[in-house]
């Protein structure tokens, strides 16, 4: 008997959760390595640079979990959940772009008009959505997600 191949949208949430809270302990990582590097060696470096790098990495945290547990599970292109993980993904990728363009304009002083950051905001869920649909090739390699 074949198991169904169906993935609930928590599923994708929670793996996507933890692919960010990595990207987090990476970007905290680098925000002391750069603020030691500051310290001792007077570099011109900035610690916020690691959040942009965090709001960055962010931003393909859903669309490659969702990615993986489709390829995974084997979980083919015309299902429900595939269409459920891109809107995830889509979702995902242009709450992380909001982010990161609010973050520009606070710390750059960078004005940005309406279109471009809705430009912004589609073409980043875009890729998001597009990113979760193609094979992943960072997949997990325990069973039972």
């Amino acid at each position: 008997m074949l198991k169904p191949r169906h993935i609930p949208t928590t599923v994708y949430l929670d793996a996507a959760l933890r692919l960010v809270f990595r990207f987090a302990l990476f970007a905290a990582m680098l925000a002391v390595v750069l603020a030691v590097l500051r310290a001792l060696f007077s570099l011109p470096t900035d610690p916020a640079l690691a959040v942009a790098v965090f709001l960055g990495l962010g931003a393909v945290a859903a669309p490659l979990s969702v990615a993986g547990l489709r390829k995974q599970r084997r979980v083919p292109l015309a299902a429900a959940s595939t269409g459920a993980g891109a809107l995830l993904s889509f979702a995902w990728a242009a709450l992380f772009c909001v982010a990161f363009v609010l973050w520009l304009q606070h710390f750059l002083d960078a004005p940005v008009r309406l279109p471009e950051y809705v430009a912004a905001v589609v073409l980043v869920g875009s890729i998001g959505a597009l990113l979760s649909i193609l094979p992943s090739p960072f997949v997990a390699r325990r069973r039972g997600l």
